[in-house]
């Protein structure tokens, strides 16, 4: 009986030296991975049903006076233009931003450019597309419209109602109707052309009064080098001929035989 006590003790001892060696093998670092682990997903988690939880609030937009922005070009007045551009321009402002939250967050609106002078009579319809950017270290949304001026496609499956087409013909009468940039002035050179009038109107040709648009104005420039739009950077060849540009030179879209930038 006595040899079998001392036999279970010393099986006893010795499993025990066993486990604490085998602990002893394990590093500082294995032994701290699963539990940081497991703290990092609970936090992450936590954080993850607060954002959802927690819709956005509507953006503190300052500007009272709504406005045209190119990259870091911003003018509600005599905006500047290039008549070959391609990029994508903002219309930004408070009032587009409320107008466009209440319950317009899925409606496009047309905007008319009027250029009307002795020598170029046209209108320039451009679809104003709404669209979001929303500010996730304080959770707030701003409401604005994107506008592709170049995109005669876009430009005419949204504003080429009879609606519209009646406005134009009554409140412009004599005046033709384009919608894209370079059908402005088609032989416009190395000059600036300033529109009359902009307005903002509803699909149906209505006018948009929660948007004030009677001192907002374009100006479109060409110039000999104007084939090149600075705003258009690039890394590979692909970049431009997505923008219909022959190729990259020099970090921009450019076009065969056009001047390069900085050359």
């Amino acid at each position: 009986m006595d040899g079998n006590k001392n036999y279970l003790i010393q099986k006893f001892i010795l499993g025990l030296a066993f486990g604490l060696i085998l602990q002893s093998c394990l590093s500082p670092e294995q032994n701290s991975v699963n539990q940081s682990g497991q703290a990092s997903s609970n936090v992450t988690n936590t954080n993850t049903e607060t954002t959802e939880k927690t819709p956005p609030t509507s953006s503190t937009q300052t500007s009272s006076i709504n406005y045209f922005q190119n990259g870091s070009t911003k003018a509600s007045n005599n905006f500047l233009l290039d008549i070959n551009s391609a990029n994508t321009v903002f219309f930004r402002g408070k009032e587009i931003n409320n107008h466009i939250s209440t319950n317009n967050k899925n409606t496009n609106a047309c905007l008319l450019i009027s250029f009307n002078s002795d020598s170029l009579k046209k209108v320039l319809i451009v679809t104003a597309a709404p669209n979001s950017y929303r500010n996730f270290s304080d959770n707030t949304i701003e409401y604005y419209y994107s506008l592709s001026p170049h995109d005669e496609t876009l430009n005419k499956s949204h504003c080429q109602g009879g609606s519209i087409i009646t406005k134009v013909f009554t409140d412009y009468s004599g005046q033709s109707i384009v919608y894209k940039l370079t059908d402005v002035c088609e032989d416009c050179f190395n000059t600036t052309i300033k529109s009359s009038e902009v307005e903002i109107l509803t699909k149906e040709g209505k006018d948009i009064d929660a948007i004030k648009d009677h001192y907002l104005g374009l100006s479109l420039y060409s110039t000999p080098e104007s084939d090149v739009v600075f705003g258009n950077s690039c890394s590979t060849t692909l970049d431009c001929t997505r923008k219909g540009f022959d190729c990259c030179s020099l970090g921009q879209c450019v076009n065969d035989k056009t001047p390069k930038p900085g050359v």
